[in-house]
């Protein structure tokens, strides 16, 4: 997934199956997990600053390291926040045809 397919207003910090996952909102969350996390944590971006690459490895290695402190999922950001979700990569089948993602085939 592109993490830069649009400006990123904010990074998740989902919590599902007692594990965290820490990603771009660019709907490869519910592509990855193929349901809806258990919590779902926005961690809001600064409107000022460049959302390069950098910035943003930068404010995730914030946000584990406050995980590693022990810090309370929900203190950490902002709770049930609408995030992008997309399509799971599942292909469509016919008697004569399969289409999927990046491909047709008859």
């Amino acid at each position: 997934m592109n993490l830069f397919e649009k400006k990123p207003e904010q990074l998740l910090l989902a919590f599902h199956k007692n594990q965290y996952y820490l990603c771009a909102d660019n709907g490869l969350l519910n592509m990855i997990l193929e349901e809806s996390p258990e919590m779902v944590i926005g961690i809001p971006l600064d409107k000022m600053v460049n959302k390069n690459t950098l910035y943003c490895a930068g404010i995730m290695a914030k946000v584990a390291n406050q995980l590693i402190q022990g810090e309370s999922i929900q203190n950490i950001g902002v709770p049930d926040v609408v995030y992008t979700e997309k399509n799971h990569l599942r292909p469509l089948l016919d008697n004569s045809w399969i289409e999927g993602p990046n491909y047709f085939y008859r």
